[in-house]
């Protein structure tokens, strides 16, 4: 059956495929929206020294379904309270986090690039429950593309204790690719056109 609408002629079932489109479409951006990147999260972390001051921020990494350990640290944010003007930006070429703070991990972070080729005083931190370096300590390290040295006169230096720290995750949401935002858009402007359509085309 066919409808005549100005000399010109709409097919229902043509009418039938814009729809579907237009739906699966906005189906598409609205589920792009909400995914989350499996194992990407932002971390929020805080660390409370003995002395009432603190270490925190927020960092993004890989955390496995189920998991504790955040690893492929990047993007971190990060401020020690006794110096709120010197913020963290720069990771450590290595490094992990523990949610729980049981589990090893190594978590290093400064105010300037650390590995260049010369060696450079370097405002930062190290967080780290591990057997052999089981400390956290602020002040100004020794960085070069070999590695750091710790300071020689900390602001903060102290045993690790679980207990002033504190790390929580959030799923970083996914941005809906390109392709799904175009099949959107085209769905959406057929959804309409046939709407207006139909309204065109009632008796009055």
């Amino acid at each position: 059956m066919r409808l005549s609408l100005n000399g010109g002629a709409v097919s229902r079932p043509r009418q039938f495929r814009v729809a579907i489109l237009g739906l699966a479409g906005l189906a598409v951006l609205l589920g792009g929206y909400q995914r989350v990147t499996a194992g990407l999260v932002d971390v929020n972390f805080s660390y409370t020294f003995g002395s009432g001051q603190t270490l925190s921020g927020t960092v993004r990494g890989d955390l496995p379904a189920g998991g504790d350990l955040v690893t492929n640290l990047t993007a971190l944010n990060a401020v020690y309270s006794g110096v709120p003007g010197s913020p963290f930006t720069f990771l450590s070429s290595f490094g992990d986090l523990s949610l729980s703070g049981l589990k090893f991990f190594e978590f290093v972070g400064f105010v300037s690039f650390p590995d260049t080729v010369t060696t450079q005083s370097n405002f930062g931190f190290s967080a780290s429950n591990e057997a052999v370096l089981n400390a956290v300590t602020v002040g100004t390290f020794l960085t070069d593309e070999n590695g750091f040295s710790f300071p020689a006169f900390p602001l903060e230096a102290e045993q690790f204790n679980a207990d002033g720290w504190s790390a929580s995750a959030s799923p970083v949401p996914s941005v809906p690719e390109p392709s799904s935002l175009v099949i959107a858009m085209i769905g959406g402007v057929g959804l309409v056109v046939v709407r207006r359509r139909r309204q065109r085309l009632r008796p009055v």
